[in-house]
């Protein structure tokens, strides 16, 4: 089990280094993180990193409860 938590620690770490490499990846990650801006930062980074153009991110549950649809 601790191992997937490395795996994800790591993850996070190696985004953030390539995200404050210069200024343009600094700003494509401000994007996305404005727009999920209620996540924590560990999940911005990765949401960063699997979809840089994500503009709503939620969990399962509330896509089906709170917002009527079916994902």
């Amino acid at each position: 089990m601790a191992y997937k938590y490395e795996n994800v620690f790591d993850l996070m770490r190696s985004t953030a280094d390539s995200v404050v490499k210069d200024q343009d990846s600094w700003k494509a990650f401000l994007d996305t993180a404005a727009m999920n801006y209620k996540r924590p930062f560990y999940n911005q980074l990765l949401i960063f990193n699997q979809k840089p153009n994500a503009t709503a991110c939620a969990t399962y549950d509330y896509w089906n409860q709170k917002m009527g649809r079916f994902v």
